[in-house]
This record gives C-alpha cells, structure tokens and sequence, in this order.
C-alpha cells in the first residue's frame, strides 16, 4: 500500500477501539489498535468505521481514509472484576475527593488505617486529595471528624464470637460496590443454609442407622431368648 502524506508517522495513527455499545474496551490502559490492525478488521466486516483520519491509503484495488475510531460488531462483555488500580478507584469515584469533592491533587486514602489492619482492596480504599488525606491522617473515620459523601456507605455489623458474646464494627463501602456486598451476602446466607440442610440430612441419617442398629440388636436378642428357652 501506498500513502498520499508521508508527514505523519503511521504509528501515530491509531485507532480507538470501542465496544459494540461504543464504549471504549478499556479506559486504563486506553483500547486502541495499531492502523494494520484497524485496517484489517474493517475490511474483514468486523467492525465499524465511526471515524476517520485525513489520511488516505490506496491498493491496486482500493482507497479508504484511515480509521481513527472503530466500534466492534460483536459486543464483548467486559470483565466482571475489574483490576484493582488507582487509575481504576479514580474511574470509580469520578475522579472526586469522597471526603470534600475536590478534584484536584487526588491520591487515595484507607478508611480503615491499614497501621489498624485495613486492607488495600475495594471495600477499603476510597479517593481523596492530598488536604483531607493528610488531616485523616491515620486516624480512624470517627475520631477524625470527617465525613464521606453521598458517594459512600456506611454499614454496621454485628460479629458473634465463640462465647455468644455480640460486637459491632462499621465498614464503608462506595455506593457502586453495594450491588456486590448484597449479591456476596445474599451468597454467603445461601451457602449456609444448604450447610445445615446437609448437616439436617446428615444427622437423619445417622438417627435411622442408630434405631435401625437398635432394632436388629432388639430382634437378635428376642431370639437368642427364644433359642435359650427351647433347650
């Protein structure tokens, strides 16, 4: 293939992949595929040709100007859990300080200090700018004074211990995890009734072999009696 402008390098001509929704395939890093690529797919039929580079190509049999951006024809569903990032927590706060909205100098911060055994995950990061993750600092939430937004909840749990006795822990939790923190609760309430209703099962089980194992030594018994009194 030949090309009218040799000004620009081919490399810097990718093309934008979308979904078949036209969302991007990815944010971070960002789905883009080289011009060969691009050129390929669309000629293949795979995908949609959304927009257009000034440039042209040409073939002995064809022209087209180059793909900048493309959207597949078949929709590919996108990860179910995604990587934990911080690029990824900023996306899933909207780029915005959970504590005080602010945009700028963003960072991250644990709402359970990790010096108090919080973990780096989900559940426990959230995205705050440099001013209100310094005078946070590594205190808890509620000795801090500070408050989250709207954008997070908080959530009260009661702990059993081995001894009956019952305690409470707060947890927060952005509002996008909440559908999953229901869905794993949902799960967990689940899996432990069908943990008793095999434990049921187990214990039925072994009641009827134990009457059925007192029954047998019943009747052996009635005739070794019988067999005594007929000698």
């Amino acid at each position: 293939m030949t090309f009218l402008d040799q000004n620009i390098s081919l490399e810097k001509c990718p093309a934008l992949v979308l979904n078949a929704d036209y969302r991007p395939l990815s944010y971070y890093p960002l789905s883009l595929w080289s011009w060969q690529d691009s050129i390929k797919s669309a000629f293949l039929d795979r995908v949609v040709i959304v927009s257009s580079y000034d440039r042209i190509i040409r073939s002995p049999s064809f022209s087209m100007k180059l793909p900048s951006v493309i959207a597949l024809k078949s929709y590919i569903r996108p990860q179910s859990n995604p990587n934990f990032t911080r690029f990824n927590v900023f996306l899933r706060d909207k780029f915005m300080c959970q504590y005080c909205g602010s945009k700028k100098e963003l960072t991250f911060d644990h709402l359970l200090p990790r010096s108090k055994g919080g973990k780096t995950n989900w559940d426990n990061v959230v995205t705050a700018c440099s001013s209100c993750n310094v005078q946070k600092g590594g205190r808890l939430l509620k000795i801090s004074g500070m408050t989250l937004s709207n954008n997070v909840l908080r959530i009260q749990v009661a702990r059993i211990d081995a001894k009956g006795e019952t305690s409470t822990e707060d947890i927060f939790l952005p509002a996008s995890n909440i559908n999953n923190f229901v869905n794993a609760l949902v799960e967990g309430v689940k899996g432990l009734n069908e943990q008793l209703e095999s434990e049921n099962k187990d214990d039925t089980a072994k009641d009827s072999g134990d009457k059925k194992n007192s029954k047998d030594k019943k009747e052996k018994a009635s005739l070794t009696d019988l067999d005594d009194k007929s000698k």
